[in-house]
């Protein structure tokens, strides 16, 4: 049986100048932003997605794309005044570039052998293929069926061992839309920017201030 899979659907930058941080796939790191803290990663129930695997999909003009899918989640840190979760994995790896990564579906309905997903999302009302999975898995928390879990698995670790020249060398060429600012952006910086926000948290105002859209 497969290990449990969650789909995470990540937000679309809007520009080219859109500096969407999360997930910070060099250190095996996903929420430090407060990404996806209303719903999956919710601090009442992101300690559940221990020993589960995230599947990170990614939208944009060529379609609904599978990124990158974590090994399991070892940590789960929780920060309570600031509302947000930070899940980890190890070993930290790259995904596949935006362009080369396997096509979950496309606007018409086009998919590279996720047959499964397909008819799982065949049902949902809306007006083209990418919204019906987009609306299925938005604000989704729990696990794929086994079914489509393993067929997902052996479709993304197929492609990412037999095509390494797909994986994406620097984050930005695993977004729809790239830019030199993001090219010389100091992710490591960023990084410890956010965790330090997050961890000074615990002791200051019920919220912080947003400073970036995160993921």
């Amino acid at each position: 049986m497969a290990v449990p899979v969650v789909l995470v659907h990540l937000r679309q930058p809007t520009n080219q100048e859109d500096l969407r941080d999360d997930p910070f796939w060099e250190y095996g790191s996903f929420g430090c932003t407060g990404c996806h803290a209303k719903n999956l990663l919710h601090i009442d129930h992101s300690e559940n997605l221990k020993g589960k695997r995230l599947a990170f999909v990614q939208g944009g003009r060529d379609g609904m794309r599978l990124l990158f899918l974590s090994p399991p989640i070892t940590k789960v840190d929780i920060y309570k005044v600031s509302e947000r979760s930070e899940v980890q994995w190890s070993p930290a790896s790259m995904p596949f570039k935006y362009a080369q990564a396997p096509l979950l579906i496309s606007r018409s309905g086009k998919t590279e052998g996720f047959k499964k997903l397909r008819k799982l999302i065949s049902k949902v009302d809306a007006n083209s293929w990418k919204q019906k999975l987009s609306f299925k898995f938005r604000s989704q928390t729990k696990p794929l069926k086994d079914s489509i879990a393993e067929e997902l698995t052996k479709i993304y670790e197929s492609r990412y061992l037999k095509h390494p020249d797909a994986i994406a060398n620097h984050y930005s060429e695993a977004l729809p839309k790239q830019s030199l600012a993001r090219e010389k952006a100091n992710r490591r910086e960023r990084y410890e920017v956010n965790q330090a926000e997050a961890q000074r948290a615990k002791g200051g105002p019920r919220c912080l201030p947003k400073r970036n859209r995160g993921c």
